[in-house]
Order: structure tokens, then C-alpha cells, then sequence
């Protein structure tokens, strides 16, 4: 069984731990053999991927040109902008044309990073979890009390989750949402860990269409189990260590003695 510790190693190493907590981790490390090689290890794999990444750097001319350009220069018959003049046309002609197929980029990136995942669902997923991020749709009701939350998706969603209060702040409750997830109302509970967030999804799935596996795509984390007749899957960018770890925590907390 993996140490409840571990999800924290990456934390560490990334500067997310504050005082106490990251005094208290590096104790643990003196004496926790499973978690010093889980942070040798993702110490040699940064080093690793460090050393065999080039470094691309514009040359003069190239950052006259983009300079240039930016300002205007090189459009016909006109000189710099004057200043506090709004930027021309063009630019913002530009900036239209690329809002207009930002929802498309949302559907086509989550195809892209899980090229090869096991099954449909876990691209409904994906998109689903970008899709909030991107839309600002991340939260219809903000609490960080379970009370609050677990009452809300009555009526609005297919199935009644769990919602879990993470006793040692690890992990912050932060709201809830609907989603469709599987042609269904899905309950989305979400977490923050530092800057990452954590869509923990539960839908109906009797025969476990959705199996109980993790996926990692480009930065992206899905870790997928049931309970009884609900399927879930906890999404995130954060490190897969971490969320395993909320994974555990949810598990544990939801056990038929676990006070849910």
C-alpha cells in the first residue's frame, strides 16, 4: 500500500508546500524509504527531460521584424502609432477571428491529448474538465461545506455523490456543478490543490462501462473507479501522485463506515 504521504513529494519539489507542512515532509522523507525514491525519482526524470530539451532563441533580425510588425511599422504608408492610440484593425480583426474558434480548439485539443485512451468516455471527460476552465463554468454553487453542496445536485443531476471535506486542507472543497457525462446528468464536486483544480465527476454506470483505470495525456490526469452503482473520475493537470492521493482520501472517506 502506498505511503499517504506521496502524493506530497511532487508538492514539495514544485514549491507548493508552505511552513509548516514542508519542514514536517522533509522529517518524513529522512525516514520514509518508498517516499525518498519517489522523489529521486521524479528528480532524475526533471533532470533527464532537462537536458535532452533544446533551447530556441530569436535572432536580432527576427525580433526587429515581430517588433516592427507589433507596432505597425509594417503596414503601408503608416508610421509608428502615436501614443495611447488604440491598437489598428488588423489586430483586433485577429483577436476576433481566434475568439470565434476557441470553442472548436476546446473539443480538438481534448481529442488530440487523449489519442489512444481507452474508450469515449474518457474524451467526454476531458473535454468536459477543459471545457469548464475555458468557459468560466467551473462552479454553480461555491461552498466549502459538504452540507451545502451534496443538497444542491438534487434534481439537477442523475446521482447523489459524495461530497468529502478534506480534514487536513490538503485538498480544498470548493463547489459543485451538472455536467453530461455517458448521455447522463452528471455531479461534478471540486477540488483545488494550489493552482490546480480538480473535477471529481460521478454519473450513473450500473454495468461499469467506464472500468476502473488511470490515463495520462499531455499533462492531464484520469483516475477512474465505482461504488456500487456510480462510476467516478477525478481530472485534473495536477501531478498523477496528487491525484491519487485525493483519489485514496475519497475512497477511504466514502467506505460504508467512512461517515458518508
Amino acid at each position: 500500500m502506498a505511503c499517504a504521504e506521496a502524493f506530497r513529494v511532487q508538492a514539495l519539489l514544485d514549491g507548493e508546500l508552505e511552513e509548516p507542512a514542508r519542514t514536517a515532509l522533509a522529517g518524513h522523507l529522512a525516514r520514509c524509504a518508498e517516499c525518498a525514491a519517489l522523489k529521486d525519482e521524479f528528480v532524475a526524470t526533471r533532470a533527464t527531460l532537462r537536458a535532452g530539451l533544446t533551447r530556441h532563441v530569436a535572432g536580432p533580425e527576427l525580433r526587429v521584424r515581430l517588433g516592427r510588425s507589433l507596432d505597425g511599422h509594417e503596414q503601408a504608408g503608416h508610421g509608428r502609432a502615436p501614443a495611447g492610440a488604440w491598437p489598428r484593425r488588423s489586430f483586433w480583426a485577429g483577436a476576433a477571428s481566434g475568439a470565434a474558434v476557441a470553442a472548436g480548439v476546446v473539443a480538438a485539443l481534448a481529442v488530440v491529448i487523449l489519442h489512444g485512451a481507452p474508450g469515449p468516455i474518457a474524451d467526454e471527460l476531458l473535454s468536459a474538465h477543459l471545457r469548464s476552465l475555458m468557459a468560466e463554468h467551473l462552479i454553480d454553487v461555491a461552498s466549502s461545506e459538504r452540507h451545502t453542496i451534496k443538497p444542491w445536485f438534487a434534481g439537477r443531476a442523475d446521482v447523489s455523490p459524495p461530497v468529502v471535506e478534506v480534514a487536513d486542507g490538503s485538498f480544498s472543497l470548493v463547489g459543485g456543478r451538472a455536467d453530461i457525462i455517458d448521455g447522463r446528468r452528471a455531479a461534478v464536486v471540486v477540488y483545488r490543490r494550489g493552482p490546480h483544480v480538480i473535477n471529481v465527476f460521478a454519473w450513473p454506470d450500473a454495468a461499469h462501462r467506464a472500468g476502473d483505470r488511470a490515463a495520462s495525456r499531455n499533462g492531464y490526469q484520469l483516475e477512474f473507479w465505482h461504488r456500487g452503482t456510480l462510476a467516478f473520475c477525478a481530472v485534473s493537470d495536477a501531478a498523477p501522485a496528487e491525484v491519487a492521493g485525493l483519489v485514496r482520501t475519497l475512497k477511504a472517506a466514502t467506505e460504508p463506515d467512512g461517515g458518508e
